[in-house]
């Protein structure tokens, strides 16, 4: 395991090991059953093992590993309703967050750059832009609630949408409106680009999987 430099003064280095095992999760670098070893890690970053404990305990949390009673750790696979969970929450959080800003004309210049950026992914599924765009205007929000709460589930809900295909062209075209009307400063058109923008991601996400049913 290459030795990792963590250049974060000013943030707890749990938080640092947590961000990058959890990244390599997501990622599929470290697939499912791949053992985590205390020791290892805290040489990879050049710490004891007490921030690697803390990084592991909440990685299991957020559903990312599991400790055994060994103090073993271990990659967990994704749950066979990972996706349907992820859809659901996707479609329920867009709609606060579009309402707790864009509605109110709050975060509009976040939505147009995040909708810059998610139109540049072309080789990115719908969904996980979609996600993208969400979690940065929870963030940008001001109510710190609201991104705690995204915060809490983000590197799930990314494990669960990355294995989607790449955004079909319906969706590309929300995500254009929902970059025109935050431009324009329209916050109530780009509220309701948002929606229709995440509309149309799970419906893609569907076509790839017929046999799950569109979240309520």
């Amino acid at each position: 395991m290459e030795r990792t430099e963590l250049r974060t003064p000013r943030t707890r280095l749990s938080d640092g090991i947590r961000a990058a095992l959890g990244e390599s999760i997501v990622s599929g670098r470290l697939p499912p059953g791949t053992r985590l070893r205390d020791v290892e890690i805290a040489s990879r970053f050049r710490v004891s093992r007490m921030p690697v404990r803390e990084a592991l305990l909440r990685l299991e949390v957020e559903g990312l590993v599991t400790i055994d009673a060994s103090r073993s750790t271990v990659v967990t696979p994704a749950s066979s309703t990972a996706l349907a969970d992820a859809l659901d929450v996707l479609v329920g959080q867009a709609g606060a967050v579009g309402a707790l800003t864009l509605a109110r004309g709050i975060a509009l210049e976040t939505a147009a750059r995040r909708a810059t950026a998610g139109l540049s992914k072309t080789d990115t599924a719908a969904a996980a832009i979609a996600w993208d765009v969400v979690r940065e205007l929870a963030s940008a929000s001001g109510n710190a609630l609201a991104a705690d709460a995204l915060a809490q589930v983000d590197l799930r809900l990314q494990r669960a949408l990355r294995p989607l295909a790449h955004a079909g062209e319906r969706a590309l075209g929300a995500l254009r409106e929902l970059d025109a009307a935050a431009r324009a400063g329209d916050g109530r058109g780009a509220d309701d680009a948002l929606r229709g923008f995440v509309d149309a991601a799970v419906a893609e996400a569907l076509a790839g999987h017929p046999r799950m049913a569109m979240p309520a």
